[in-house]
């Protein structure tokens, strides 16, 4: 056994001798006390921390033969196991550990994070918990579950626990920096910065810290501060500003942009209006503007890509997203020169089969694969080709199978870069190459820049323009986007007769059996129903919302239960605006077979202002729930409108904010009304054009032959419209 003057001359050696030189004299401690676990452990960590592994396992394996209940090997051992990838060998060892030190709430804490990182979240917070059961002040298991829950997106759970952990650990630097972090996650950027203050008392150098007060000081608009902190962050840590990545959506499209406090301002502060917080809503929307058109009239690139799909929820007007869209389009064409010198040359097909090519991420488990299906399933396969272009990888859902299927020749293409592909298109001779996502997640918008097909549209899955010379046309209609809104598009306009909007008619509303009660929903009075994604709702409509609650005595207003951030917000709001919180119920994410059978419990569904429902506003419709809206300017504005036009509705289509709020509650009050608005859509549901499958793909088919014709013809791209035809009239347009 060690004697001794042995384990102080461990003690010493560690601070006196280099780290190699430690090691080797372990290493003859060990050989000359080989029964001595105490000296094969120190060797293991030795050997640890100069990741020399192997011997570091050989180490503890010692250590454990000699003494198999001993703690700190087995941690150490699965640590490294877990480092290297093993995970489930090192889950099994620490198994086998808690079988031998079943309250040790170390061990827990490490199988959860063993877990976490083989992505079993949910599975390693009960372990977390666990842990926290055995030990409620266990420094590890608190600061673990604080941190899953903010990657969970149980953010307001997250500063629960993290305020506990404080409250348990005061003079722990990293509670108040787990505090600050969650908080900063659940968009309270004041509290965020006075923790980041408190963890920095306590520990001055903690560059994340200093990072994370970084971006709570850019978030308030304090952008001289934010950037002395990132600067101090980089002092500290040159790599703390490469994990910062998180401030920013990943794009494949384009890297993030620069680090820099006034582009994590403009970012945040759409997250904030994103999640229902309005606080400095008028001051932030004008900073925004005049910094975008700043960037543009500088000629300088727009770089932050959720501008792209957020700016339309906002009054900013129509064009200033052009601009936006025509910036990013440059910085993509200019991409594709740098890649591919040459253009494309197009061998002219006429006689042909129309070779249609879609581009899309969501063939997978998503709405939008849902919307599109019909369309591949339904395309007339004497006249086209279907190929479709995946852009994700298999997800092994259903909607992939059907999807799959129903295309003459699909490819999954998620693993090529951009250029590949487009050669992959123009290899496969396609004629028109349809772009159904934009600038949407894992689009990849570079493929359509090097023009791979000779003609090339937008549709569906990409709300406005995409500001591009090499997007030719946009599938939309009259009411969607009236000829005199030409100007806030690149695009040539293809105007379909009813709807551009499809939906897929073959897909049964499942009889599932519901209840109010299921939803803590009244069972008397009226539901109004707004299932909208939480960016869309902005403080004017969520003012005539809270007077229709107020003016419909027993009313509630069931919203999407998506965004726990949001929720809390949206709950402070009503409150100010003297509507009990209570009165405003969400929903949680379901199956697909309970979400579209639930609209079935509501009376009347409530549109949003500039960005309003469109996939939702079809399952609405679809189950039998009355809608109204009010159309403003922009495209995101009208699509609801769009629909109702083409379900016979119209007079749901209200012109101003106080008919809209005053038909919801002459609607409410009125039984009688409401039941025959009910019967109304009941009885179009299936007569009218919204939801006829095939004539939308026959108005497609002929949109695409029309532009076809041009082509071939050699005839510029020019807006046009599709008239509405019956099958016999669109068979005899074909020779």
């Amino acid at each position: 056994m060690l004697s001794g003057a042995e384990l102080a001359s461990i003690q010493e050696d560690s601070t006196r001798l280099p780290a190699d030189a430690f090691a080797d004299r372990l290493t003859k401690l060990s050989n000359k006390h080989p029964d001595d676990p105490r000296a094969w452990f120190a060797l293991g960590t030795a050997c640890q921390r100069l990741d020399r592994l192997t011997e570091a396992v050989q180490a503890f394996d010692r250590v454990l033969a000699l003494e198999p209940g001993h703690l700190n090997a087995l941690n150490a051992k699965a640590g490294i196991l877990g480092a290297q990838g093993r995970h489930r060998e090192a889950f099994a060892l620490l198994e086998t550990a808690r079988r031998r030190l079943p309250g040790e709430p170390t061990l827990l804490v490490n199988m959860g994070y063993l877990l976490e990182q083989e992505m079993q979240w949910q599975k390693a917070l009960e372990f977390y918990e666990a842990a926290l059961a055995i030990d409620a002040s266990h420094v590890a298991a608190r600061m673990n579950r604080g941190y899953l829950l903010t990657l969970m997106g149980r953010v307001m759970e997250a500063v629960a626990n993290n305020r506990e952990f404080v409250a348990l650990h005061p003079t722990v630097a990293v509670a108040h920096f787990n505090l600050a972090e969650s908080l900063l996650a659940a968009m309270r950027s004041e509290d965020a910065l006075a923790a980041c203050n408190a963890a920095l008392d306590l520990a001055p150098g903690m560059a994340n810290a200093h990072l994370t007060r970084a971006l709570a000081l850019a978030e308030l608009g304090r952008c001289k501060e934010s950037a002395e902190a990132l600067a101090r962050a980089r002092s500290l840590d040159p790599k703390t500003i490469e994990r910062a990545s998180h401030v920013f959506e990943p794009n494949k499209s384009m890297p993030p942009p620069l680090l820099d406090p006034e582009a994590i301002y403009l970012h945040r502060g759409l997250r904030h209006l994103g999640a229902c917080d309005w606080s400095r809503r008028d001051a932030f929307l004008a900073d925004l503007e005049t910094s975008v058109i700043r960037t543009i009239d500088r000629g300088e690139p727009v770089r932050d890509f959720y501008y792209a799909y957020y700016l339309p929820a906002t009054p900013l007007a129509p064009t200033v997203h052009r601009r936006i869209m025509e910036s990013f389009a440059l910085q993509f064409e200019a991409t594709a020169r740098s890649h591919r010198p040459e253009p494309y040359v197009y061998s002219p097909r006429a006689g042909e089969r129309i070779r249609i090519g879609y581009v899309s991420p969501d063939f997978r488990e998503h709405l939008n694969a849902r919307l599109t299906l019909p369309i591949f399933r339904s395309h007339d396969r004497r006249r086209f080709e279907v190929y479709l272009y995946s852009l994700q990888a298999d997800d092994g859902s259903d909607i992939r199978r059907q999807v799959e299927a129903a295309a003459d020749k699909f490819a999954d293409v998620s693993n090529l870069d951009s250029g590949a592909i487009a050669d992959r298109v123009h290899s496969d001779g396609i004629d028109i190459l349809v772009d159904l996502a934009g600038l949407t997640t894992d689009a990849r918008p570079h493929v359509f820049s090097l023009k791979p097909a000779p003609v090339q549209i937008s549709y569906l899955g990409f709300p406005g323009t995409l500001g591009a010379d090499y997007i030719q046309y946009r599938i939309t209609d009259r009411v969607a986007t009236p000829p005199a809104q030409q100007e806030y598009w690149s695009e040539n306009l293809v105007y379909l007769p009813d709807t551009f909007y499809i939906y897929d008619d073959a897909e049964p509303l499942v009889e599932v059996p519901v209840a109010r009660s299921d939803y803590g929903l009244p069972e008397t009075g009226i539901v109004f129903c707004a299932f909208h994604n939480h960016y869309k709702i902005d403080p004017g409509i969520f003012d005539s919302w809270m007077r229709i609650l107020h003016r419909v005595p027993g009313s509630v207003l069931w919203l999407a239960g998506r965004d726990h951030v949001a929720m809390e917000n949206l709950k402070r709001e009503a409150t100010v605006r003297e509507i009990d919180a209570a009165r405003l119920c969400f929903a949680p994410i379901e199956s697909r077979e309970r979400y579209r059978a639930r609209f079935r419990l509501a009376d009347l569904y409530l549109d949003t202002r500039y960005f309003t429902a469109m996939t939702t506003a079809c399952d609405a419709l679809w189950a039998g729930l009355p809608l109204i809206t009010c159309p403003g300017v922009g495209f995101t504005s009208r699509v609801s409108a769009s629909l109702l036009a083409a379900i016979g509705l119209e007079d749901c289509i209200l012109p101003d904010p106080d008919s809209y709020e005053n038909t919801a509650i002459e609607l409410a009050s009125d039984p009688i009304r409401l039941a025959g608005l009910r019967e109304r859509l009941a009885r179009n549901r299936l007569t009218t054009s919204l939801f006829d499958t095939a004539a939308r793909v026959r108005q497609l088919e002929a949109a695409f032959g029309e532009m076809w014709r041009r082509n071939l013809a050699g005839l510029p791209p020019e807006s046009f419209d599709v008239k509405r035809q019956s099958k016999l009239d669109f068979g005899n347009r074909w020779h």
